[in-house]
């Protein structure tokens, strides 16, 4: 690997970590989130007051909002998933962890980079559904 190569490799690690360290959160209204957003490496994610089945559900009711093709869906009482497809084609992953004490960590992620603002728009139609 030669030294222009290196650099930037370095320069985009720092430039990734970037928003990781600024301590910029996003944060959503509602009462069901339970915290602040944080988009990191491509993943819109929040902590919500409900068991993950209950994220899966108001996660189907979001994407029909939204027009987004259900792909499929599953859910425990410790973890989901629910899958879905943009009208242009690209993956929506939504992931559900459920933390204990009635709070689930849910992870929103568009395509394979992450889209912020689409992942922002899924995000407050899910929140808004619990």
């Amino acid at each position: 690997m030669d030294t222009q190569t290196r650099k930037f490799i370095v320069m985009a690690a720092i430039l990734g970590l970037l928003p990781v360290t600024s301590g910029c959160l996003f944060v959503a209204g509602g009462a069901a989130a339970v915290g602040g957003m944080l988009y990191v490496n491509g993943d819109l994610e929040q902590s919500v007051k409900a068991d993950p089945q209950k994220v899966v559900a108001a996660t189907e009711k979001a994407f029909a909002a939204l027009k987004v093709t259900l792909v499929s869906k599953e859910a425990t009482g410790l973890e989901g998933k629910v899958t879905g497809q943009t009208g242009d084609g690209k993956a929506i992953t939504v992931k559900v962890a459920n933390r204990g004490g009635g709070i689930s960590k849910v992870s929103v992620r568009i395509g394979t980079f992450g889209d912020k603002d689409k992942s922002q728009a899924i995000m407050d139609e899910i929140v808004k559904r619990l």
